[in-house]
């Protein structure tokens, strides 16, 4: 697959990297820092990247017509499409060599291999309120392995393979056995769009913001026509710009992430990449308004924001925590993931035209109200 041969590409460049006698010496020091970090945040007060539970549990007495009835204990499936964030590459890799490791079961989108109190992910949360569901990875895994669930990202993906993963997530479902297809709640996470960035400069019109709207309409409109009962989080990418900024951290982030993981991010100005990603935030945005997705009373977009503005977390003397970093400076760690799967679990009960474009640092699970006891969407957002 396209995903297997970007992954043997970039092993082996990263392979001869790492043998390069040139960068040993600052590669050597580059690990030595991020192990240090790593290290002080599993000696911290709280090491652990879990949280704490208290909400009310409350299903519906029987399962809701409506979309904007939905409550989080009605979700029975989850599943996502997307690259290598969702696929948890190099959550808890030590080093360059083991980078390329897919921690699924600890991905912020999909990861379910451990309870909430040890770690913190959207299924790791919904998994409190209802112990039944279904779908969530449970390890190290590829796209197609036993331990992936529904969680159909592969590594280096673009927004134009999202119609293919979208076909493939239903196929999965409508053959497991564990799911009712046509009565089960599901929840589906879309996220996209760094490597559509990254690859912009070398074929700008194969990588156009026209084309990122045009792949990821078409992947909804599959799901809209074909998956009853659905809540879709389209989750809207990051500045990649940001991110770009830790290669000024050591010599060898800036040879990753300007010869590996963001070649455009040498080849454009800073400028350019930041406006790139600004205009692919807008046209998930307009995406998401599109009132197509109101039609159906089973079925939505909702348009999660809260990864618009976000900055990598400092520390005191403020330069970048690498503690939130996996060691190649770009992919997220453990304590990363944590971050966003609880950024996108409160993000989720948040109004829509209300919601956060920023992560929030020790935050806690927030829970459904009497006066919202919800999932936001666009069509309850006014009033529950």
């Amino acid at each position: 697959t396209t995903g297997e041969t970007y992954l043997r590409v970039l092993q082996s460049a990263v392979t001869a990297l790492y043998a390069s006698d040139k960068l040993k010496r600052h590669r050597i020091e580059h690990e030595r820092k991020w192990n240090a970090a790593r290290e002080k945040h599993a000696t911290a007060a709280v090491p652990t990247t879990g949280s704490a539970f208290n909400c009310d549990v409350v299903r519906s007495h029987s399962p809701p017509t409506s979309v904007d009835k939905l409550r989080p204990a009605d979700i029975d499936v989850v599943g996502a499409i997307g690259d290598s964030l969702t696929a948890g590459m190099g959550i808890y890799s030590k080093n360059l060599l083991t980078i390329f490791t897919q921690y699924r079961g600890h991905s912020f989108t999909m990861g379910g291999k451990e309870d909430l109190s040890q770690h913190t992910t959207m299924p790791t949360v919904l998994k409190k309120f209802n112990p039944k569901l279904t779908g969530f990875s449970t390890g190290i895994s590829g796209p197609d392995g036993i331990f992936a669930g529904f969680n159909e990202a592969v590594v280096g993906n673009r927004a134009e393979d999202m119609p293919r993963q979208a076909r493939q997530l239903v196929e999965k479902m409508k053959k497991d056995k564990k799911v009712a297809f046509e009565t089960d709640w599901k929840l589906i996470n879309l996220f996209i769009g760094g490597n559509d960035v990254c690859d912009h400069c070398k074929d700008p019109s194969r990588f156009s913001v026209e084309n990122y709207e045009k792949h990821i309409r078409t992947a909804l409109d599959y799901l809209y026509d074909n998956v009853p009962r659905a809540f879709v989080n389209l989750i809207e990418m990051m500045d990649v710009a940001a991110v770009n900024n830790l290669k000024d951290q050591s010599l060898v982030c800036k040879a990753l992430l300007q010869t590996f993981w963001c070649k455009c991010g040498s080849t454009l100005s800073k400028e350019e990449v930041y406006e790139y990603s600004m205009e692919l935030q807008r046209r998930a945005r307009r995406i998401a308004e599109d009132p197509k997705w109101t039609r159906k009373s089973d079925f939505t977009v909702v348009l999660q924001p809260f990864l618009r503005e976000i900055t990598p977390p400092t520390l005191p003397n403020g330069e970048p925590d690498m503690a939130y970093f996996a060691p190649d400076c770009f992919h997220l760690s453990d304590k990363g993931h944590a971050l966003g799967g609880l950024a996108l679990w409160n993000t989720m009960l948040e109004p829509v035209g209300k919601k956060r474009t920023d992560w929030v640092l020790n935050d806690r699970v927030n829970c459904p109200t009497e006066q919202r006891p919800y999932l936001a969407t666009k069509g309850n957002s006014g009033s529950q």
